[in-house]
């Protein structure tokens, strides 16, 4: 009888320190906490961070959301897209930038986005991230800022003026970028975000293709997107920048009109997974 009620007690005993063990790990797989990473005067920018369980390091997405410039913020990236990259074995980062409204117009936004490339690699040890694999990943507006990021954040064009990064240059490995607007000429959208600056080479991605020090671009979008992300525009960019040297994937879903990567369950984030795993397994790994 003894041996019996030691048996069980024993038993349930590790149940419980298994349940107790599963039950942590599943609350890291689903690990989200919010981080600060710039205060301007009334306005902060925000980071939710999901890391994978386990020591790392691990190679890290900073995503970048949309909305035209003017709305939305670091949490338009719901659970199943943080849950996608964990199990993945990514760190998934969703950052702000400035909006319109806040002062966030061309290029402070571009700043912003950089300034954060260089907080999240200084909390590298923090998060148990690799820097050296670094992707930047967005949707419309946060795809134009993700090329603009990758083609020139080794360069000083769009450094940050303000903060502890000043003066500094940076890489990233690769950049995800759906439904872009890799050509101002060739939109009429965005006046409120891009202003005086839409005939300025400067500011549209297709320019500035032969600056790019970035290895690898993945371009997604719709085939019928005519109002932010013409498909001859994205034509032109990955044409540009295979031109320049660097490795350029472009897939145009057909029947498909300006989209974006939030949510997993969505038809066409599903499909764009599709190209994006394989990318990120090449390219980040």
């Amino acid at each position: 009888m003894y041996l019996m009620k030691r048996f069980l007690f024993l038993l349930l005993t590790g149940i419980l320190i298994h349940a107790a063990v599963y039950s942590q790990e599943e609350c890291r797989r689903v690990f989200r906490e919010e981080h600060t990473t710039w205060s301007f005067p009334g306005r902060d920018l925000k980071a939710v961070v999901s890391i994978p369980p386990g020591s790392g390091p691990f190679p890290v997405v900073m995503a970048i959301h949309g909305e035209g410039f003017t709305s939305g913020n670091r949490n338009r990236f719901d659970s199943s897209m943080h849950q996608h990259f964990l199990d993945m074995e990514i760190a998934f980062i969703s950052v702000e930038y400035r909006l319109v409204q806040n002062g966030g117009k061309h290029p402070e936004a571009i700043r912003d986005c950089i300034h954060n490339i260089y907080w999240i690699k200084d909390h590298a040890l923090d998060f148990h991230i690799d820097p050296e694999r670094f992707a930047v990943m967005g949707s419309s507006a946060g795809a134009y800022l993700a090329m603009i990021v990758g083609l020139t954040c080794s360069d000083t064009l769009y450094q940050p003026d303000y903060g502890p990064y000043q003066g500094k240059t940076t890489t990233v490995s690769s950049v995800i970028s759906n439904a872009a607007m890799y050509d101002w000429k060739a939109i009429e959208r965005g006046e409120a975000y891009i202003g005086k600056y839409r005939d300025d080479i400067k500011a549209s991605a297709v320019y500035l293709a032969p600056m790019t020090t970035t290895k690898a671009f993945l371009l997604l979008g719709g085939e019928d997107d005519t109002d932010w992300s013409p498909a001859a525009s994205a034509r032109m960019m990955h044409r540009r920048l295979n031109a320049a040297g660097a490795h350029s994937e472009l897939y145009l879903r057909e029947k498909t009109d300006h989209t974006g990567l939030y949510r997993m369950e969505q038809g066409y984030v599903r499909w764009a997974f599709r190209m994006i795993d394989p990318f990120l397994e090449k390219y980040l790994r």
